[in-house]
């Protein structure tokens, strides 16, 4: 819509929250805690290996248009850590890709492995740059609740759960006390192009 439109600003409300959230999220990695969370994300082949993930190569990691993407995250916390990666897609969508659909949310040992299982795929299906956040946390948290649709959505429930009204309350409001406490955290961010 022009800015004329009288639903211009709901809808620029909207879209900038939702920037606004994407940048919330990827601002937890701004520091980096090495030895928490791995995360390894590429296109499927049949060199891949789950235990060891190549360094990124110069310009950032590559993946295939509507291929299979192998993704793995790594417990490196030295107690049980639960895991979970949200994908955030180049139109701001976020997604929570592990754990995978319909898994239980379970704790990981030292050195454990969290990946997509067999017989489900997860293929990027727009080109464009991808970041995936990958969190550990000492407690399991809601994570679908930070999921959201891509700028071209207009979502009428946001910000209605708790963890995602956190999300999307001022920085200087006070946490909500229904929320689990977690004491013990890291987040990493992977960047991948889909070509």
């Amino acid at each position: 819509p022009t800015p004329s439109d009288p639903a211009f600003a709901f809808l620029l409300d909207r879209a900038l929250g939702k920037v606004a959230r994407v940048n919330a999220l990827t601002a937890l990695a701004s520091r980096p805690q090495t030895g928490k969370v791995e995360f390894c994300v590429e296109s499927k082949s049949e060199s891949f290996q789950r235990e060891v993930c190549p360094g990124a190569p110069a310009g950032g990691r590559k993946l295939i248009l509507n291929k299979p993407a192998m993704m793995v995250a790594k417990n490196s916390a030295a107690d049980k850590r639960y895991l979970y990666v949200l994908g955030i897609d180049p139109t701001f969508g976020i997604s929570l890709l592990l754990p995978p659909n319909g898994a239980r949310d379970e704790a990981k040992g030292v050195g454990e492995i969290l990946e997509v299982p067999e017989g489900q795929e997860i293929k990027p299906d727009t080109p464009g740059w991808y970041r995936f956040v990958t969190l550990s946390t000492d407690a399991p948290i809601p994570a679908q609740a930070l999921e959201q649709t891509d700028l071209s959505t207009v979502d009428q429930e946001v910000c209605l759960t708790r963890l995602s009204r956190q999300a999307c309350a001022d920085a200087a409001r006070t946490r909500d006390g229904a929320l689990i406490w977690v004491n013990a955290w890291a987040a990493n961010l992977t960047q991948a192009e889909v070509k």
